[in-house]
């Protein structure tokens, strides 16, 4: 065992002997390291057991100099979020008392600079004690996003917490946990708010009752100007401060990835009423769609108090029953103006921004909007494609319409648009295949600004080249029409934003 504090190359010798001959002179070298530690983890997470049963929780390290090494309960220290349910020894045996869950901390003062490095991971001891326990024992934890990347320079995202996308419990109040694996990176609020501190990598762990999920944070300097972003993500920035920050994993390749502002006069299109203009870009991201949308933080004028509302759409066009494109903008985030004055994207439930195109930053007055989640169902005659997209053409008269990116699985789904409260909007659901005319089928609105209109609309999606009638089964919410079915057209043509 090395001295404490002692780091470098250091050695013994060994020399065998049996009683009647002596071996030589065997000499070890060893390398004291000492690297600091950058992540920590459990080698087996979420463990299940039973009262009076016991289990070792192993963990393994990540250095700078050397990963996954294996690391001694002596190394560490543990905490356990519920004695009452399992206590947990210095060595790191864990053992049931009782039905119940809660988290297993472990800590080690032996990061960068002496930071505490963490990792944290759910159990459960028996059976649920609430109906809460048990609903994420078997539908899991869900969080949006899955991933993120931040600016060193003021970084901000909301993370969403819960048993599916109502994300009810977001808050620390509703039994949430956050465990930040090293707190010189991020910090997060009890209202699950990620800031960031300082630059590096950091896994948020993310725990409720017997279930926990796991995000991957990238904090770095923004680059400026056209940047060549991988895999692992990155930030980038105009020199008016513009920022988009690409998560890791959202890129498959290597793109250049570039921000630059535009003038409300260097838009494709007017922009409808009643939004109107705060700031607009040109985003590329490269040539493709990208797995994960993108954060953006936009500076705006000191006219928009902090908490203004702000939407963002997207240059595109959503092709009609013969395969013409019609170009429109198309709702893909909505944000709020922070405190600094940065409009910044908060995602779910809409789409996100996902590929390159100009954008424009939108506000509205209070009470001029109502806003439309939709439920979709797809029926599927023959065996879906999975290359489909499906996109909303919302046609407000007078030659104003607005377009919507649907998130869609082959079966579910959901349709978010922000739109003009009007009696009778023509909302047309498009499938946008690979090959083929498109497959268009309309249904009629009604929006209410008092309250969300939460529709569930259904779509038979017929097969490829097949023909006859395909509609859109209107099932209303909080307000809207008596369902109906439209005829549409059956193969289409495939037009990307």
């Amino acid at each position: 065992t090395p001295t404490t504090g002692f780091f470098g190359t250091a050695g013994f010798s060994i020399v065998a002997d049996d009683g009647y001959a002596t071996s030589q002179v065997a000499t070890v070298t060893v390398t004291v390291s000492n690297a600091p530690l950058v992540k920590l983890d459990f080698q087996a997470r979420a463990p299940r057991l039973s009262p009076r049963a016991s289990q070792l929780l192993q963990l393994v390290g990540d250095f700078t100099d050397e990963q996954n090494v294996a690391l001694p309960a002596s190394y560490l220290q543990f905490q356990s979020t519920n004695a009452t349910s399992a206590v947990i020894s210095t060595g790191g045996v864990l053992t049931g008392l009782a039905d119940g869950s809660g988290t297993i901390m472990a800590s080690t003062a032996h990061g960068p600079g002496g930071v505490t490095i963490q990792a944290a991971t759910a159990f459960l001891v028996g059976l649920p004690t609430t109906d809460q326990d048990l609903r994420l024992l078997f539908a899991g934890l869900v969080t949006d996003p899955t991933g993120f990347s931040l600016s060193s320079e003021g970084g901000q995202r909301r993370v969403r917490v819960g048993f599916d996308d109502t994300f009810t419990l977001t808050p620390t109040s509703a039994g949430t946990r956050y465990v930040v694996s090293n707190p010189a990176v991020l910090q997060v609020n009890d209202s699950g708010l990620v800031s960031a501190v300082g630059v590096g990598e950091a896994v948020l762990t993310i725990t409720n009752g017997p279930a926990e999920q796991r995000i991957t944070v990238t904090v770095e300097a923004p680059h400026t100007g056209p940047t060549p972003i991988g895999t692992t993500g990155g930030v980038v920035r105009s020199t008016d401060g513009y920022q988009v920050a690409v998560a890791s994993g959202a890129l498959t390749e290597t793109a250049t990835v570039s921000i630059t502002p535009l003038t409300q006069a260097q838009l494709p299109m007017a922009i409808p009423g009643p939004f109107q203009y705060a700031a607009a870009f040109d985003l590329q991201l490269g040539d493709g769609v990208l797995d994960h949308p993108v954060q953006l933080a936009i500076p705006v004028a000191s006219t928009f108090a902090p908490g203004t509302k702000v939407y963002f759409f997207q240059e595109g066009n959503v092709p009609d029953a013969t395969g013409a494109a019609r170009l429109v903008w198309m709702q893909m985030e909505v944000g709020v103006v922070g405190d600094d004055g940065i409009a910044r994207t908060t995602s779910n439930p809409y789409h996100g921004v996902d590929r390159s195109g100009k954008v424009v930053l939108t506000t509205a007055i209070t009470g001029s909007i109502a806003q439309l989640v939709g439920k979709v169902n797809v029926i599927h005659i023959a065996p879906p494609s999975l290359a489909s997209e499906y996109m909303a053409f919302a046609n407000l008269g007078g030659g104003v319409a607005f377009g919507a990116l649907m998130s869609l699985d082959q079966f579910t789904g959901l349709l978010t648009m922000d739109l003009p409260p009007l009696v009778n909007i023509d909302l047309q659901l498009v499938e946008v295949r690979p090959e083929g005319l498109p497959v268009v089928t309309s249904t009629n609105v009604q929006l209410d600004p008092q309250q969300i209109v939460v529709p569930t609309f259904t779509l038979v999606s017929p097969p490829a080249g097949g023909g006859g009638l395909v509609g859109a089964g209107y099932h209303g919410g909080a307000a809207g029409p008596d369902p109906h079915w439209a005829r549409a057209g059956t193969d289409r043509r495939a037009v990307h934003l």
